[in-house]
């Protein structure tokens, strides 16, 4: 998400605190750092991109090094305890290096417990979305994207509010999170890029921790999303509507629909021996929004500063809703009464193209990914992944080779 007036405002929130504060100048500090990635990707076959409509990860086949590269800054400027002032900037080698404002926002420190944010923010909607950008802070290259590309699809930033409440039972840590914000930027929808906003949406993570173990429960709400059809999307509206069906077109029209998202994880991490896991269920609501179950589990021992890995992916995206039902219904009718009608085969294409649109949503899909991270400085580190791609919906695969150089500076 690029820049705007509503970002920048929290700078100008800032600046009159400044002015309004000048004589506590010395109270203030500041922190800035940066992070980046240096990588490539060769896949042996992209068949498997074509024929799904959600590719993985958008590799084409052969050498690639748009994907994971990207260098980032981030600062901090403190007063006191009690607030600061934070932006990211990123830029991607996948955005054609555009850079992106990921986080701008200002932070106030109610008392020990209490923390409010407001500005643009990063959505916990996984294990890993603090710093999902910094591929330091994980093992993978990148994290599996059958269950990373579900509901981050519609933005992983919003520009918003948060509010942060830690605490402790006994031994464990507490720590919740709840948000409200919108959104905005742009989807792919069968092979073309359109653009998507929704004016509302919110969710709550909750994560527990003691010692080496912690879990997380998260929970987001997107509403009222309003995302641009497809040419071939228009088209088939405009006939449906045509041809008297409007209310089938409503039913396939991606305006103002809503979509919910639930996620389970955990991570045991005992210094030597790592497991994690997360578990995403996108229930099947309205539109041609698709219903999803994804899961991973991640497997690791490190020796030394080597960390070797295997990781089990699999996504199920599903779409039970029956669209062409009154069209199917108006042929066998007409069949029945009369045989010869002419509507009966341009009947028939609608019907196909409704059936097509709701497959296009659909996918099956599984992963295996064997890597080693090599941490042969501090801070950086080398990784090498080998991945195994399985369609099972279309019955394709392909395998992906991946080597990256994460670093902070």
């Amino acid at each position: 998400m690029k820049a705007d007036k509503k970002t920048l405002l929290i700078l100008i929130i800032f600046l009159w605190f400044l002015g309004k504060n000048h004589s506590a100048i010395a109270d203030f500090s500041y922190q800035y750092s940066g992070f980046g990635t240096i990588g490539g990707t060769y896949m042996d076959d992209d068949a498997i991109n074509e024929a799904n409509a959600f590719p993985h990860n958008g590799f084409d086949e052969g050498m690639q090094y748009d994907i994971d590269s990207r260098l980032a800054l981030q600062g901090s400027i403190y007063y006191k305890d009690l607030l600061d002032l934070t932006a990211q900037l990123v830029s991607s080698s996948e955005d054609n290096g555009d850079v992106e404002v990921e986080w701008a926002y200002l932070s106030y420190r109610l008392d020990e417990s209490f923390t409010v944010r407001l500005g643009r923010l990063r959505a916990p909607l996984y294990y890993h979305s603090e710093y999902l950008p910094v591929g330091y802070a994980y093992t993978w290259i990148r994290p599996p994207s059958e269950v990373y590309s579900s509901i981050s699809r519609y933005g992983d930033s919003f520009d918003g509010i948060s509010l942060f409440y830690k605490s402790a039972i006994n031994s464990w840590d507490l720590s919740t999170e709840l948000y409200y914000g919108r959104r905005s930027g742009d989807i792919e929808v069968f092979n073309e890029t359109v653009d998507f906003e929704t004016p509302g949406g919110f969710g709550a993570a909750f994560f527990i921790e003691k010692n080496n173990v912690t879990f997380r429960l998260a929970y987001t709400e997107i509403s009222e999303v309003d995302s641009e059809a497809s040419s071939e999307g228009e088209f088939l509206l405009d006939s449906l509507r045509s041809a008297g069906f409007a209310e089938v077109a409503n039913g396939l029209d991606t305006q103002n629909f809503r979509t919910q998202y639930y996620n389970i994880g955990f991570l045991i991490d005992n210094e030597n021996w790592l497991l994690n896991s997360e578990y995403v269920y996108i229930p099947i609501i309205e539109n041609l929004a698709p219903g999803e179950s994804s899961w991973y589990v991640m497997g690791g021992r490190r020796f030394g500063n080597y960390t070797l890995h295997l990781t089990y992916s699999e996504l199920k995206r599903r779409n039970e809703n029956t669209f062409g039902k009154p069209i199917n219904e108006t042929i066998a009718f007409l069949e029945t009464v009369s045989p010869a009608n002419p509507l009966i085969p341009a009947l028939g294409l609608l019907s196909n193209g409704v059936d097509e649109a709701i497959d296009r949503t659909t996918a099956e899909q599984k992963s295996y990914t064997l890597g080693l991270r090599y941490d042969f400085t501090f801070p950086a580190a080398l990784k090498f992944e080998y991945q195994h791609i399985i369609d099972s919906k279309n019955s394709l695969d392909s395998n992906l080779y991946s080597v990256a150089i994460d670093f902070l500076f």
